[in-house]
């Protein structure tokens, strides 16, 4: 069995229609202090289901649909906006031991094959392309939660989805270029899925 595999049995998602799937819960917002901390639980209880892979210490946190992965071995937050609760238990599992390398600045190479991680210069030149707006509604878009103007924290889309990298015209090598990248709100990123949406 393959390790996503492995994954989505141990969630419950062993198939698109499965009633019993129990993945991360990531819609901590402001003024609901209670049901944040459910929801912290919640994510805990999901981590727990891989300890055998070592990766139940990870600090998770999110907000308004984006998970955030923070721990020592990364030397900034990443945000995983977009991906399902597969992708990142895969990402966890696959970087588990990068606590152990001592040269940080190599910290994902040879990890993955390709990265689905959007760093910060490519984030910002996606949204200032789109002059911070969604590529489908239109709404005003901010960089991340802290941002200090209003609206919806950008979710970074691949075009042509990250899923099917395989099948990229320009190679699955460039899968994250630019011209395959857009800047959603949560609602929209929600709606599109998996489909190439323009």
């Amino acid at each position: 069995m393959e390790l996503i595999d492995e994954i989505r049995k141990r969630i419950g998602k062993e198939n698109e229609d499965s009633m019993n799937y129990n993945g991360f819960d990531m819609s901590k917002t402001h003024d609901q202090e209670e049901e944040n901390e459910r929801i912290d639980k919640h994510n805990k209880e999901i981590l727990n289901l891989f300890s055998d892979f070592g990766i139940e210490k990870t600090r998770l946190d999110c907000w308004k649909g984006t998970m955030f992965i923070r721990d020592c071995y990364l030397e900034d937050e990443y945000m995983f906006g977009g991906w399902t609760t597969e992708d990142i238990i895969l990402f966890l599992i696959n970087h588990k031991s990068i606590n152990d390398i001592e040269n940080k600045n190599n910290l994902l190479e040879d990890k993955v094959e390709i990265s689905r991680i959007i760093t910060k210069e490519l984030r910002y030149e996606v949204l200032k392309r789109q002059k911070w707006r969604c590529n489908q509604c239109g709404c005003i878009l901010k960089y991340s939660k802290d941002s200090s103007w209003s609206g919806e924290v950008a979710h970074i889309d691949h075009i042509f989805p990250f899923s099917k990298r395989k099948e990229y015209s320009n190679g699955e090598e460039n899968i994250n270029e630019s011209s395959n990248l857009q800047a959603l709100c949560p609602k929209c990123n929600e709606k599109k899925g998996k489909r190439e949406i323009h």
